[in-house]
């Protein structure tokens, strides 16, 4: 899997990115993994939107309890407009996990919580990916 970084700017700012291909030939999902260190900006829920409009994918957004940028009021407004574009979608908040709770390389890791979004990603993925 090669790996390049991409700087996306705007207005608010620099959002750095980066793009993994595997190997070998595709077609390869498209996975969009966006975080915002300082908060969110409001920009983003107006991004948002905008790519709720035109989502054509089966879409799983999970955060968890103990996670101040992703609260369930927000999750609910997401939820929201996920529904109201006709985005087939999950939303959920899971409990008894941080922010952040999927890396092994950081303390607040929670073994049992990254193995089902392992295994909800993976689910995801085979029911949507298959070859026609």
């Amino acid at each position: 899997m090669t790996r390049s970084t991409v700087d996306i700017r705007t207005a608010d700012g620099v959002c750095p990115t980066s793009v993994f291909t595997p190997s070998g030939t595709g077609p390869w999902p498209a996975v969009i993994f966006y975080m915002d260190g300082p908060g969110i900006r409001p920009i983003l829920f107006e991004m948002g939107e905008r790519l709720a409009a035109q989502i054509k994918a089966r879409v799983l957004v999970v955060g968890a309890d103990n996670d101040q940028g992703f609260p369930p009021a927000q999750a609910e407004k997401l939820e929201a407009a996920l529904r109201s574009a006709g985005v087939d979608h999950r939303v959920e908040i899971w409990p008894g996990a941080a922010h952040g709770w999927t890396m092994k390389d950081i303390p607040i890791y929670n073994e049992a919580a990254a193995e089902r979004h392992w295994r909800e990603m993976l689910a995801l993925f085979d029911a949507t990916l298959q070859a026609a």
